[in-house]
């Protein structure tokens, strides 16, 4: 089932992509689903920038239609460059390591099957294929966090600092991903040895030994009081 959300900002452009998703989805006998969300004024409801509103809303339109099938999985389009752009986001605003792992093929029951190609290798593949595609021509405004590291950090630094940009940090972000991994699992295990759990009538608290803790290195000590 394909689900297309058209988020009230683009007037008629939006409705003609939803148009084209349509007849799209009938050249291949796919079932869509078409869902207009009012973002603007979900921003404005909410204290929200249009950009998270419109995440939020995309979001849970998916999440409706996939309980309709029983839970199915989601899947949506990110790629390495939307990656890239994540990690350089995250780092930019302030984040730990986690924050840092760019988009992770899986998340619960949302799925990225793309997220192993970069677009200029998804827009190859279609121009071999002569398959059309539409651009949201808000995907270039830079009033957007996105559009901004998109056109004017990274395209830049593909263009004057070197041509596999990119990939590179795309690569750093799943190195990454798989050292938070194993930092979690050796959080855990240490959390429970050097941890004890006391249920009291009116709270719960947990009691961790200082001796033990103040000999572990700093990032799973740092870690162990998160967890």
């Amino acid at each position: 089932v394909a689900v297309h959300v058209n988020h009230g900002i683009r007037g008629e452009t939006a409705e003609t992509d939803a148009q084209y998703v349509v007849e799209e989805c009938e050249k291949r006998c796919v079932e869509c689903r078409v869902i207009f969300c009012d973002v603007p004024k979900l921003a404005a409801e909410f204290g929200q920038s249009v950009e998270e509103a419109g995440r939020e809303a995309r979001y849970s339109a998916f999440y409706q239609v996939a309980e309709e099938f029983g839970g199915a999985k989601i899947a949506v389009a990110h790629n390495r460059n939307d990656s890239a752009e994540t990690f350089l986001s995250h780092a930019f605003r302030g984040t730990g390591l986690a924050g840092l792992c760019g988009i992770l093929p899986r998340r619960g029951n949302i799925i990225r099957p793309l997220v192993c190609a970069t677009r200029s290798e998804i827009e190859k593949y279609l121009a071999d294929a002569g398959i059309l595609y539409r651009t949201d021509e808000t995907n270039f405004l830079l009033d957007y966090t996105r559009n901004c590291i998109r056109h004017s950090i990274l395209n830049v630094a593909v263009e004057q600092v070197n041509a596999k940009a990119v990939e590179h940090l795309a690569n750093v972000a799943e190195e990454l991903a798989g050292v938070v991994e194993v930092l979690r699992r050796q959080t855990l295990e240490i959390y429970h040895k050097i941890a004890d759990d006391i249920e009291e009538p009116a709270a719960f608290r947990v009691q961790i030994s200082i001796h033990e803790w103040e000999h572990l290195p700093r990032v799973i000590g740092d870690e162990v009081l998160l967890y």
